[in-house]
């Protein structure tokens, strides 16, 4: 039989992710103190969610960037596509996903129509495999049907279309986020010791493992994307690539291959993102193209983290590990910005002793020390 749905209220996921509400993650030990001044390395996406969440909370916020301007990095595309990846199994992984989808759809919308533009996505199957999945999810949808919807009812494996998915414009929406914040670009941080602050929060992509700190595993993808002025209807279509069209712009692409030195615009991304294009929107015909590289920091598993950093429970003559005062946001690859609200948010709960946004096991899996607990238990 047929799981239960949910309710028929938008954003609401069905009884199989059990109860969203906050919950305490364990151990999850209350700081003597909340933090009052705090301290960002990074200002693109992350970071600057990370800001304005202990912005809200009343906390004195310096974010520091070695760029002139936020969104220097991968969180300066013209525009980002928020849409869910969604998973026909329950487990930890896939409901995280779809928590980070729920809050982005409730945290995106108050930055206003000039940063924020909503829309409907089409996700298109790659291959058979991919119809598959898609006939699956559709059979016992994770979402209710007001935001997830079959492209044909009568058949389901031809596609997707994610109700009320998300086009962001960084530039507007990052200085938004940032507002209140003490701002020190140009600034390079070579050591979380140069820093004088009640928390330090790491956000600074490929940069977070130049700090001399404990980090997860990371590996460079270097990502290009093309854009150029479109005045066309709101609209996104996905399939692997995507092409998103709003708030004055056209944005597709995008490659994800290996990274080897600074990111470089190349003819040959280009061809492949035109393909892309012709595939997904043959009716567009863009003028004026412009390109963007960037490189997006990535983890084995291609789950983000955020937390407190990976560490032996003991030091090395058997003491406990002291506490540290600083935690980790990263590993984002090409979700930043559907993953950095929740991440953000994660982190400014724990500090503050208050119920996390999320249930434990999406915690446990979004846990900087997931990879050094994988290797103990492989006895590596």
């Amino acid at each position: 039989m047929p799981r239960e749905r949910a309710p028929r209220e938008v954003g609401h996921v069905h009884d199989r992710i059990r109860r969203l509400e906050a919950r305490l993650t364990a151990p999850r030990a209350a700081p003597p103190a909340p933090p009052k001044r705090i301290s960002i390395i990074g200002a693109g996406i992350a970071g600057a969610c990370v800001a304005h969440a202990f912005l809200k909370r009343g906390c004195d916020v310096t974010v520091y960037d070695m760029a002139g301007a936020p969104g220097a990095g991968a969180s300066g595309n013209p525009l980002a596509l928020v849409m869910p990846r969604l998973d026909a199994a329950d487990g930890p992984a896939a409901r995280a996903l779809i928590e980070a989808w729920l809050y982005a759809r409730r945290f995106y919308p108050a930055l206003g129509s000039s940063a924020v533009q909503p829309l409907d996505a089409t996700h298109l199957p790659r291959g058979e495999k991919e119809q598959q999945r898609f006939a699956k999810l559709l059979a016992d949808p994770p979402l209710d049907a007001a935001i997830l919807q079959p492209l044909d009812p009568a058949n389901p494996a031809r596609g997707i279309r994610h109700i009320g998915a998300i086009a962001v414009r960084p530039a507007e929406a990052l200085p938004r986020l940032l507002e209140g914040a003490t701002l020190r670009f140009n600034t390079a941080i070579a050591s979380l010791s140069d820093i004088d602050a009640d928390l330090i929060v790491v956000c600074a992509g490929m940069g977070a493992t130049g700090l001399g700190i404990d980090t997860p595993p990371l590996t460079g993808r270097l990502g290009q994307i093309e854009g150029a002025p479109s005045p066309g209807a709101p609209a996104a279509v996905a399939d692997g690539g995507y092409a998103v069209e709003a708030l004055g712009h056209l944005v597709f692409g995008a490659t994800f291959e290996a990274a080897h030195g600074e990111p470089q615009v190349t003819e040959a991304a280009r061809t492949q993102n035109l393909e892309t294009l012709a595939r997904l929107r043959p009716d567009a015909s863009p003028k004026l193209l412009t390109s963007r590289a960037a490189i997006r920091a990535t983890t084995p598993d291609r789950f983000p983290f955020a937390g407190a950093p990976p560490q032996k429970q003991k030091a090395p003559d058997g003491t406990p590990a002291p506490s540290v005062t600083y935690r980790l946001i990263g590993g984002l690859g090409s979700r930043g910005f559907l993953w950095a609200p929740l991440l953000a948010e994660s982190v400014a709960s724990e500090a503050f002793g208050e119920p996390s946004p999320v249930e434990t096991s999406v915690a446990e899996c979004l846990d900087p020390g997931r990879f050094l607990a994988r290797a103990a238990r492989r006895g590596g």
